[in-house]
């Protein structure tokens, strides 16, 4: 399934982490395994150039520290080698770091970049984060957000379902995890409430609204036990799966991880952009931004190419 998985590692000590994830994934998949940095080089306006340096001294500095990056990714190169068993491949672009990291996933042919998400700390770090959330919004590779650990595990995970047919490639995904990693699977579907004021319809209607809802229901559940039941014939680990009746979609799921210790949440998100995604939001991206867990972000229908300045 995986056969090339990058690690975008930005130096920092939440790189450790990063590369842990990546390289343990790369180890159980056989996949080739990447390490990229990307160095941000700003631009300055004309007119501040000769006040601060010449473009010729800006040059050196980020030379220099190219040549730095380079050594501290070759530390990190024995640490995955040790870990997944193969010698990755180093790479140190300059940029705009989310343009450099979506152009890199479709140079090599990456088929999961695994990314860190800083959360709760105001300025920079809050910035890395809606680095992390454009990534996974725009990538055509899936996306592994690690959240912040001290060491990575996956001993249990998480996926929620809504019978179509991205949450079912996404449930695929989370299959084949829990078998290589050999560890529960649970499925969660929330059943989302009709937002209808059934007290101001009339009683003709009133039953007919109260039948669909019953009815619904019952097909839900049999769609859900049906699927849990072809999940473990083909042999995956011990799979749970749970129906909530009625709820809203992200508070369930972040629930259900909290309260069952689980490590990793594997959704599909839709590919949407622009003003749709501004109107409609994103479970997903909820789930991204409160989880405690990490989330694997599967890809979805691309959106056309997006850069940023």
């Amino acid at each position: 399934m995986f056969k090339k998985i990058a690690a975008s590692l930005d130096l920092s000590d939440y790189s450790p982490v990063v590369l842990e994830a990546a390289a343990n994934l790369a180890g159980k998949f056989g996949a080739e395994l990447y390490l990229l940095h990307v160095l941000e080089k700003k631009v300055f306006p004309r007119e501040l150039m000769g006040t601060f340096a010449q473009p010729s001294e800006l040059e050196e500095v980020y030379s220099s520290l190219s040549e730095y990056a380079q050594k501290e990714l070759h530390k990190y190169s024995d640490k995955a080698k040790e870990i997944s068993g193969k010698e990755p491949v180093v790479a140190v672009r300059q940029g705009h770091p989310v343009n450099q990291i979506l152009e890199f996933i479709e140079e090599v042919g990456v088929d999961l970049m695994v990314v860190g998400y800083h959360r709760r700390v105001p300025g920079i770090i809050a910035e890395l984060g809606a680095v992390t959330e454009k990534i996974a919004r725009h990538a055509t590779s899936h996306v592994y957000i690690v959240k912040e650990k001290d060491k990575f595990q996956i001993k249990s995970v998480l996926a929620p379902i809504d019978f179509s047919e991205r949450s079912k490639k996404s449930l695929e995904i989370a299959v084949q995890i829990s078998e290589k990693f050999k560890v529960r699977l649970s499925l969660l579907y929330v059943r989302e409430q009709l937002k209808i004021e059934k007290e101001s319809l009339p009683d003709t209607l009133k039953w007919k609204v109260e039948k669909f809802i019953t009815t619904e229901g019952e097909r839900e559940k049999y769609q859900l036990e049906a699927l849990t039941k072809q999940v473990m014939e083909d042999g995956c680990c011990v799979v749970t799966s749970v129906f909530v009746d009625t709820g809203e979609p992200v508070s369930k799921i972040l629930e259900y991880a909290d309260d069952e210790n689980v490590d990793l949440i594997v959704m599909a998100t839709r590919g949407m952009s622009g003003l749709k995604r501004v109107l409609m939001g994103s479970v997903t991206e909820k789930v991204i931004r409160k989880s405690k867990q990490s989330v694997l972000v599967v890809r979805g229908e691309r959106v056309g190419k997006t850069r940023f300045k």
